[in-house]
């Protein structure tokens, strides 16, 4: 989970867990990105494309070239660009509900 603001990060994550998920916490796309290029065992990235550093259109870029089977959903409270073909938008705000069922759609838990 690529999330540059501390509290949505730590909340999100901790309810996901709850949920069953493994959460991977990423404050930044530069973070994001040292993360990706050493664990290939990611199935699925929630990807705030507002995030510091490189942004988070370049780890959804990268994801896309570099891991074509990762599902990767991108949530946005802003106008969001064209984006890749294989990936989910889900706008901001959104419930732990709606993103729950947006992973469940391309990456149940195992």
């Amino acid at each position: 989970m690529v999330e540059d603001e501390p509290e949505a990060l730590n909340v999100t994550a901790r309810l996901l867990e709850r949920a069953g998920y493994q959460i991977v916490r990423a404050n930044s796309a530069d973070h994001a990105l040292r993360i990706l290029e050493k664990d290939a065992g990611i199935g699925c990235a929630v990807v705030d494309l507002g995030v510091g550093g490189t942004g988070g259109i370049e780890v959804v870029k990268w994801l896309r070239w570099a891991r074509p089977k990762t599902h990767v959903i991108v949530v946005s409270g802003e106008a969001v660009p064209q984006l890749p073909s294989g990936v989910t938008l889900l706008p901001k705000p959104y419930t732990i509900q709606q993103l729950e069922e947006t992973i469940d759609a391309g990456c149940p838990v195992d």
